[in-house]
């Protein structure tokens, strides 16, 4: 599952990947106001990874 977080900590989003290895996930700009977020990656119940992505207008 990737999460999708604002900076305030509020979850806005979640995708669900069904298949193991590589995956992608494409985010549209529209979805989401400018600003700062937090993505996560957790797979079989644990956080794997999390980074920033600061979205612009």
């Amino acid at each position: 599952m990737k999460w999708i977080y604002d900076f305030t900590g509020k979850q806005l989003r979640c995708y669900h990947i069904a298949q193991r290895g590589e995956a992608q996930i494409v985010l549209h700009a529209e979805e989401l106001q400018p600003g700062m977020y937090i993505y996560s990656l957790l797979a079989d119940g644990k956080l794997l990874d999390s980074k920033q992505m600061v979205l612009t207008e």
